[in-house]
């Protein structure tokens, strides 16, 4: 059974969530990707948020693919009442890697530092937003102490089950011009006509 670290729905929390879900052991595949990323294939990320439950335990559900040269894993969170709550899926996860993975509490790898990123760039660009999609494709680390541009682009405005929202897309780009990361989130409550700008993070700032 596994508990939530926060009620708002969050990149951070959701990670932490799946990883609680692998068992001890060698990497674990929330954490990063299986094979080091160079730009030639991405690590590939996506997690959806259906309801807020009411501090109420959840529980997991875990359902791992095997493909070439890696894998895939889904795993989906369901309240008492059997509510599904937030579903998330990782590629690039290594074959036979979810029987021997790491501790829950292991730290991110710099692989997901660029996701990280725009993550709290989005949140700090949409503060009055809830997040209910967040897409992540990334292709290169960020380096240690190396700046990383992030920039957000708002795709559309609409209205869902009587709330407003937003698609956002956006990009982290490494200080020598590489591109290390695209995502794609949607949040919940923005009105529409608010000012998006794009701007600038370094890693120094994460933690």
């Amino acid at each position: 059974m596994t508990t939530l670290t926060s009620l708002k729905p969050s990149l951070a929390s959701a990670r932490q969530l799946c990883a609680q879900t692998v068992p001890h052991g060698g990497p674990n595949p929330w954490h990063g990707a299986a094979d080091a990323l160079d730009g030639t294939h991405c690590l590939e990320q996506g997690y959806v948020f259906s309801r807020i439950p009411a501090g109420l335990p959840l529980r997991a559900q875990t359902q791992f693919q095997p493909g070439e040269p890696t894998g895939s894993l889904l795993v989906q969170f369901r309240d008492d009442e059997g509510f599904l709550v937030l579903e998330a899926w990782t590629k690039g996860v290594a074959n036979g890697s979810t029987d021997d993975a790491a501790m829950p509490g292991a730290p991110v790898s710099r692989d997901l530092v660029s996701a990280e990123l725009m993550a709290a760039y989005a949140a700090d660009q949409l503060d009055s937003g809830e997040l209910r999609r967040f897409r992540v494709r990334i292709w290169r680390p960020v380096p240690e102490g190396m700046a990383a541009d992030c920039t957000l682009t708002v795709l559309q405005h609409y209205r869902q089950d009587g709330r407003a929202m937003v698609d956002v897309a956006m990009s982290c780009t490494l200080a020598d011009g590489r591109l290390a990361a695209r995502a794609w989130a949607s949040y919940a409550s923005i009105e529409s006509g608010a000012a998006m700008p794009s701007g600038r993070l370094s890693t120094t700032s994460y933690s």
